[in-house]
């Protein structure tokens, strides 16, 4: 029989009762770190004694802004000015090299969807509608 083991915040003046763990009778555990907001700043899977971890940075809004997985790869978003619309995000490689960008634009519509994205690869993209 396999088993779980949830493991969560309890202790401190000010508890906030997230998930800090999880344990596998299969030898797998997962944890997670949290900032004073309650958002995820890092998720880490152990197997074996390897440990992999995927941090996340926030926007003011507590939009997800930037993702770093475990080979340094990463994602990022940038949103329109006072809003929570995405403007743009790209995957970036572990030096920090662009591999692929979407941008979102022409949002004049009565759904406030965008109507054009240019899509990339490094320095070539395209303008296509988005649907």
């Amino acid at each position: 029989m396999r088993s779980l083991l949830n493991t969560y915040d309890r202790g401190g003046v000010n508890p906030k009762h997230n998930l800090v763990g999880v344990d596998s009778s299969r030898g797998i555990s997962h944890r997670y770190d949290y900032d004073y907001g309650n958002l995820v700043t890092q998720a880490t899977t152990i197997i074996d004694d390897l440990k992999f971890s995927t941090s996340f940075q926030y926007t003011a809004s507590k939009n997800i802004m930037h993702v770093t997985n475990p080979d340094q790869s990463s994602v990022s978003y940038s949103f329109y000015a006072n809003s929570d619309r995405v403007q743009m995000s790209e995957i970036l490689d572990a030096s920090g090299t662009s591999k692929a960008f979407r941008r979102f634009s022409d949002f004049n519509n009565p759904f406030v969807r965008p109507l054009a994205c240019d899509l990339g690869n490094g320095p070539a993209f395209v303008v296509d509608a988005c649907g």
